[in-house]
């Protein structure tokens, strides 16, 4: 299993910009760094010790280092500076991989068609006719209605009363009749004679039946009044006989729209169902088509699963390879210290300048004792260096001559002088002979020629070493003092030549 990065991009982005080297990335390197970050710190720290590196061999280890990080997760390389690159040919140490399943959707024509036809259906419609309604009897009751109210209230007058006329009528006849009974019946008893009593008879008979007459008056009122009353309750009859037919169409009105609602709740119904079986029918199509989909996403993620492992295991892999890559250029770098640049030149590593500056080392540290053949092996004229070894030592000899003596000669002051200049002249020799223009300070004895060579400007009262601070300036500006490990040294050298304490002059 692929161990975690350990770095973000953003961590590479902030240490880029820290570090200044942002120039130094082709657009190579980014993009490798974007994908692994992890590499691309690893880049940063090549490029940083290549920038820092004082000596060739060393730039090359570093140049190389970055080369196989690239080759090993980016699959190019950087050039000799790391700042360009070139694509490698495909190498097995490139990860590939099987193709990634493919969703085919087998449904997407036939979930298309079905929802066209849904999509297509007609809207409801029923080409029934609601029934309606209109009342046969309304007129008829409202008639009837209007004569129940409208009715006046009950009088009664014997005179328009043809029941009253028709009695008056009779009575009349009967009076008359009778009157004229009696008149017969008196004109027998008197012979045929006219009487008064007769005359009285026949008018009490007419009266009696005038009497009958007047009597019958509040008969025929009450009468009346039934009949008024009778008349009323007729209507009253009318009006629910027409009320009565009036409810029976009614009924048999609602009993048709209650059929009608019916048919067409059911035909809605009938055309509400195709609609369900039609989404159904697409529901049922989606869920197999979402069978098929999940099905290919499991297999998809078993895919990327497998996948991931598989890379795991083959940045391992790479891993493993780098460390051991790691190793192996530390142990040429041991080597190499050693001088031994076999491990080097193994890794492909050109080792000849090295091997050229070990051998000048070499050279020079036989002429420190007094051996200049190395360095006339190598092409230098050691003339100069050789005069001032020989005056060198008859200054020495001259050291030991005058350790009798309570003071130095002027012949010995000379001495010196000669002898520190020809120190200085072997240095700028030295320096001509590596390519310099000014005195190069190399090593603690170079230190030691050029404290001699100020003890030498200030008896002879230069500008230069006047005093403490001109000759501090002057040594601490020659090229390869190093004040990290020898201002202890000149602080000595400075308080003793021109008084004070290493601490009381900074």
């Amino acid at each position: 299993m692929a161990k975690k990065s350990i770095y973000t991009y953003d961590d590479f982005m902030k240490a880029l910009d820290t570090s200044g080297l942002g120039g130094q990335f082709s657009q190579a390197d980014l993009n490798l760094a974007r994908q692994n970050p992890d590499a691309g710190m690893s880049l940063i720290s090549y490029k940083t010790d290549y920038a820092n590196a004082t000596t060739d061999e060393l730039r090359a280890l570093a140049n190389q280092g970055a080369e196989t990080v690239r080759a090993s997760y980016g699959g190019y390389t950087g050039g000799g500076d790391g700042g360009s690159f070139k694509l490698e040919p495909m190498s097995p140490n490139q990860f590939t991989y099987g193709e990634a399943p493919t969703f085919e959707d087998n449904w997407a024509g036939q979930i298309d068609d079905a929802l066209q036809r849904q999509m297509n259906r007609d809207p409801y419609s029923y080409s029934g006719t609601a029934p309606t309604y209109e009342s046969r009897y309304d007129p008829d009751i409202q008639k009837t209605i209007s004569g129940i109210l409208d009715r006046g209230e009950f009088s009664y007058d014997p005179k328009t009363d043809p029941v009253y006329s028709a009695y008056q009528k009779q009575y009349a006849r009967e009076g008359q009749r009778a009157t004229a009974n009696a008149m017969g019946e008196a004109a027998a008893m008197t012979g045929g004679m006219p009487s008064s009593w007769a005359m009285t008879a026949a008018s009490q008979a007419g009266d009696y039946y005038a009497s009958q007459m007047a009597d019958k008056i509040p008969e025929l009122y009450q009468d009346a009044y039934n009949r008024y009353l009778q008349e009323y309750q007729m209507k009253l009859s009318d009006l629910s006989a027409l009320r009565g037919l009036e409810s029976d169409d009614y009924a048999k009105y609602r009993d048709q729209l209650a059929q009608y609602n019916t048919d067409r709740e059911f035909d809605y119904g009938t055309w509400l169902d195709q609609q369900k079986l039609g989404q159904q029918d697409i529901d049922t199509l989606r869920a197999l088509r979402n069978d098929d989909l999940a099905l290919y996403q499991t297999r998809l993620g078993q895919y990327n699963t497998d996948r991931g492992f598989d890379y795991g295991q083959w940045l391992d892999e790479i891993e493993n390879q780098r460390t051991r890559r790691e190793d192996e250029r530390s142990w040429a770098q041991n080597a190499a210290a050693a001088g031994d640049y076999s491990w080097l030149e193994n890794l492909g590593v050109n080792m000849d300048k090295a091997r050229q500056d070990d051998a000048m080392a070499r050279a020079l540290q036989a002429a420190e004792v007094g051996d200049y053949s190395a360095l006339r092996a190598l092409g230098y004229d050691v003339s100069t260096a050789e005069e001032a070894a020989r005056l060198e030592n008859a200054y020495r000899q001259a050291q030991i001559a005058s350790a009798y003596a309570d003071m130095p000669t002027e012949e010995d002051r000379a001495l010196e002088r000669q002898y520190r200049q020809a120190q200085i002249e072997k240095m700028l020799d030295e320096s001509d002979s590596s390519g310099g223009d000014e005195i190069r300070i190399g090593s603690a004895d170079d230190l030691d020629a050029v404290f001699g060579y100020v003890r030498v400007l200030k008896a002879a009262g230069d500008e230069r070493a006047k005093d403490y601070a001109a000759a501090k300036e002057l040594i601490r500006g020659i090229d390869g003092y190093d004040p990290g490990t020898m201002d202890g040294k000149l602080k000595d050298f400075l308080a003793q030549l021109y008084g004070g304490t290493p601490n009381a002059r900074r």
